[in-house]
């Protein structure tokens, strides 16, 4: 049973157990503590290969606010440690859209971060709006209020940033390398495998600026295999089913969700990087109506897995 975290600009984040019987409850202070950053977006991946899924939550971070983002490392006993400044991952910009993903096939899940507010002119609106911060008795909810922009830039020209596994517990930002380090407005993320080849590719969609295709052209990719689960006695989706894979020692986990994060929702295909992995040791999903089914599927191939009936390679 899938359970809910949710990222609010203004208030605190919430995050609700599924009881299993069409009802959740709130699990916030012992989980995470209430916490008053502005968030923007949610990713949820196991990105230690611990076979506990983590949370990672977009904030501000720049001459505006300085929250930094939260990496909630899951603990594995019903709470979570925010692990963003030992990972390498507190500081995104104005952070928006965010999204895991094996882009190497390495079998450790990447990190994609798109950021920036409004890039204009050169004059920065932010010394206009920091004395009203400070400043009581301004009602800031009213528009009317707030100084007149023009054409001065806030928060923007910020470069986007690619994070990649180290899979000791950390990331190293190598955007620059990847060719990703752009300086639009980025708003939405989409993660898909658009030609099939087993490479992961980026969508980013920005905020009245044209959107962005990043084709994955990794040299050398390592073995991985995708999946397209169709239930049957599940909703045909197959949203809430969890698969783990174990292949040369690693094991690994997805779960098939409806869309989440911000402005952008990726493929329902699972991917899983086998690195020089050879061969699949095990293929388990379980189900969303309850069942679990074991499946024997070849490497470097999109296969249909169907509930019930088996599992057939394109």
């Amino acid at each position: 049973m899938q359970d809910i975290y949710i990222a609010c600009d203004y208030g605190t984040d919430h995050v609700f157990l599924n009881n299993g019987d069409g009802t959740f409850r709130e699990v916030t202070e012992k989980a995470t503590g209430w916490d008053t950053k502005k968030g923007m977006n949610v990713d949820i991946a196991d990105y230690d290969n611990d076979g506990w899924l983590d949370i990672y939550v977009t904030n501000i971070t720049d001459e505006y606010m300085k929250e930094c983002n939260m990496l909630w490392h899951n603990n594995g006993d019903g709470t979570f440690s925010d692990v963003s400044k030992e990972t390498g991952t507190c500081d995104t910009g104005w952070g928006w859209a965010a999204k895991f993903a094996d882009l190497d096939n390495d079998g450790w899940q990447d990190l994609f971060v798109v950021n920036g507010l409004r890039s204009a002119g050169p004059e920065s609106y932010v010394p206009l709006l920091l004395p009203l911060l400070t400043t009581q008795g301004i009602d800031l909810t009213d528009a009317n209020n707030w100084p007149d922009i023009g054409n001065r830039t806030w928060s923007g020209y910020q470069k986007k940033k690619l994070f990649h596994n180290l899979k000791n517990g950390s990331f190293a930002d190598i955007s620059a390398q990847a060719g990703v380090d752009n300086e639009m407005d980025g708003r939405g993320i989409a993660v898909g495998d658009f030609d099939n080849d087993g490479r992961l590719d980026l969508v980013q969609a920005n905020a009245d600026q044209p959107l962005l295709l990043y084709h994955n052209v990794t040299e050398k990719s390592a073995n991985w295999i995708e999946l397209k689960l169709i239930g049957s006695k599940s909703n045909r989706d197959a949203i809430g089913a969890r698969i783990r894979v174990q292949a040369a020692g690693l094991t690994q986990i997805r779960e098939i969700d409806g869309g989440n994060g911000y402005a952008g929702q990726s493929m329902r295909r699972a991917h899983f990087g086998l690195g020089k992995a050879t061969k699949i040791d095990r293929l388990e999903v379980r189900w969303p109506s309850g069942k679990k089914e074991t499946f024997a599927v070849p490497i470097n191939h999109v296969t249909t897995v169907k509930e019930g009936e088996g599992a057939s390679a394109q």
